[in-house]
């Protein structure tokens, strides 16, 4: 994994492991960074996925927990991820950085995973995966429970995250068959297309 300034320059690694190192996320005050690392003699199965943090200067590497596509909550105190199961590919949990606390906020035969959490914590987006290849976002309580289904249409619909004021939420469709920028209310509802050209993984900021 690499980090580098915005202008191009001072790139460098943070890691020197050979294994796949993908999804860099910062911490909110800058001080670690997560990621998910699957090693090379797994490349084929992603539920050996691990969790780890490093410095921005590259020490500290640490890994958290079994699990991948983590997501910092807005005070950095707990990371919420996905995580096979005895029965389903991708449930979704809550740590600490440390790895305490674990705790299990949404079990379904569904693959599910995180993409961000409101502003102010209360609620996390995910995107469900079904069996026919689509998928949906949706909304649950950052304590687990109040699962809101927020888009219904046909297509891969993959969550993005929060407009700072947390009214408003930007996601990626395939509804017209390439991957689209649309925007919708945070309750869900009718969308508006953003972009027309292939786009994905939005962040809004």
């Amino acid at each position: 994994m690499q980090i580098v300034r915005r202008d191009g320059t001072g790139r460098r690694s943070l890691t020197s492991s050979d294994a796949r190192e993908i999804d860099p996320q910062w911490s909110p005050d800058g001080s670690r960074i997560s990621y998910s690392r699957l090693e090379q003699t797994d490349l084929s199965d992603f539920r050996k996925t691990w969790i780890w943090t490093v410095r921005p200067d590259g020490s500290g590497e640490q890994p958290v927990v079994k699990g991948n596509n983590a997501r910092w909550s807005p005070d950095g105190s707990l990371l919420v991820f996905s995580t096979p199961t005895t029965t389903s590919d991708g449930d979704l949990f809550v740590a600490r950085p440390d790895d305490s606390g674990l705790r299990r906020l949404l079990a379904t035969p569904r693959l599910e995973w995180p993409n961000a959490w409101s502003p102010d914590g209360r609620r996390i987006l995910f995107t469900r995966s079904f069996a026919d290849g689509r998928s949906d976002v949706y909304s649950m309580s950052a304590r687990g429970g109040d699962v809101r289904r927020l888009t219904r249409v046909r297509g891969e619909n993959v969550g993005g995250s929060w407009s700072p004021d947390g009214s408003r939420i930007v996601f990626s469709s395939s509804r017209f068959r390439l991957s689209h920028l649309f925007v919708m209310r945070a309750g869900g509802g009718r969308a508006r297309e953003l972009t027309h050209r292939e786009d994905f993984d939005p962040l809004w900021r």
